[in-house]
């Protein structure tokens, strides 16, 4: 099995580059390796949708996957019962941004009537689903295997400005039913579903969506508990291509 792992910030993935084995460097930015049988490849996309759906498209055409795997740090919601050093595993990622905004509110792509995305019969506005086989494995492995912490699974809103803002937060979380913040997870979702490539997306705790203080994250803890996470896939995917 090929893997393609994406996340934004080379920090992000160095717990995951050390775990493989028969390990590769092509640059900076690309690591080959295996975790079993299974062949890995880790990239860092850099922050944001355009240069996550790029490294995406490109990992697709150049390595074949038979998964991708987003990850990195994201924010937890308030009133979600995730904590700074929980996991969560998106089973939906939903643009946050892309519609028109007036007066009276924010209409997304659905309410507008115009799809980002058609493939076949089917039309995807601001939403694209998780591959639901891979997504409940994974959630069982990490419930399983991450002892210490919760692990939650839920929607995922993706957003080109990170949340410094409590109000703001609350309408985010009760507005679209999300549990995790991110800036990266729909783009890739969205290309996958353009490719029709299975995603996953797991991501650390690094702090509650509130007023921004950064004395209260914890990035290193966020991203110890998700890498560890995600290498507990790793291990338990099919090693048969």
């Amino acid at each position: 099995m090929v893997v393609v792992v994406l996340y934004a910030v080379s920090a992000e993935g160095k717990d995951i580059r050390r775990a493989l084995w028969e390990r590769t460097s092509f640059s900076d930015k690309t690591h080959i390796g295996y975790i079993n049988s299974n062949k890995v490849v880790c990239i860092e996309t850099q922050m944001g949708k355009v240069n996550a759906a790029c490294e995406s498209a490109l990992a697709i055409k150049e390595y074949a996957p038979d998964v991708v795997i987003s990850t990195g740090i994201g924010g937890a919601y308030p009133d979600t019962d995730l904590n700074v050093g929980d996991v969560a595993v998106a089973t939906c990622e939903i643009y946050g941004d892309e519609g028109v905004l007036l007066k009276d509110g924010f209409l997304d792509t659905f309410q507008m009537g115009i799809p980002l995305l058609k493939r076949g019969k089917k039309l995807f506005f601001n939403e694209f689903d998780m591959d639901t086989s891979i997504t409940q494995r994974a959630y069982k492995i990490i419930s399983d295997g991450l002892t210490g912490h919760v692990v939650k699974k839920g929607n995922f809103l993706t957003v080109s400005s990170c949340t410094g803002d409590s109000e703001r937060a609350v309408m985010l979380k009760n507005k679209h039913s999300v549990i995790c913040e991110n800036m990266e997870g729909a783009a890739v979702a969205h290309v996958c579903a353009k490719l029709g490539v299975p995603v996953v997306e797991i991501r650390g705790v690094s702090n509650i969506v509130s007023d921004r203080d950064k004395e209260r994250w914890d990035m290193a803890l966020a991203v110890k508990n998700c890498s560890l996470a995600v290498i507990l896939l790793l291990k338990s995917l099919n090693t048969q291509r």
